[in-house]
């Protein structure tokens, strides 16, 4: 790959220019095949778009590329969430939070046992995230939304 190509993407990428990047980066490169950074970048911007069919797929080459690479399973996993693709997005968070605590990934697998009425693991899952984090308020305020879903005060 040229890495001119993934720079310039990247620059793109950070002043939030999502449609350039799917512009700039043809699906038909080889190298956005097999780089992971590339698929990650074009999948990202698709998903930024609301695209969110087609940002799986490439968040998905990502993560085929670089199994182990928690922020690509992660994102993966966001984007199954918005096409409401529960069992595939549980193990693909699952996966991405073995690899390292976040809190994104938390929060979507949450959603995922949440919308699948599995209100006793969405709760665990936020716990867990508590007790990784004690400090952390954007979990407290997380988990607190999500007793208010629950119809429950802690």
């Amino acid at each position: 790959m040229s890495p001119d190509l993934f720079e310039h993407a990247d620059a793109l990428m950070k002043q939030e220019r999502w449609a350039d990047v799917v512009a700039m980066v043809s699906p038909q490169d080889l190298a956005v095949r097999s780089d992971p950074r590339l698929a990650w970048t074009l999948g990202w911007a698709h998903f930024k778009l609301e695209d969110y069919a087609t940002a799986a797929m490439w968040l998905e080459r990502a993560a085929e590329l670089r199994p182990a690479h928690p922020m690509y399973l992660g994102t993966f996993g966001a984007a199954l969430v918005e096409l409401e693709r529960w069992e595939e997005a549980e193990l693909v968070l699952l996966r991405s939070l073995a690899l390292r605590d976040s809190g994104l990934a938390r929060l979507d697998l949450a959603i995922v046992y949440m919308r699948t009425h599995r209100w006793d693991e969405a709760e665990a899952v936020h716990r867990e995230g508590l007790r990784l984090r004690p400090d952390c308020e954007e979990r407290r305020a997380d988990f607190e939304a999500f007793l208010e879903d629950a119809g429950r005060k802690e």
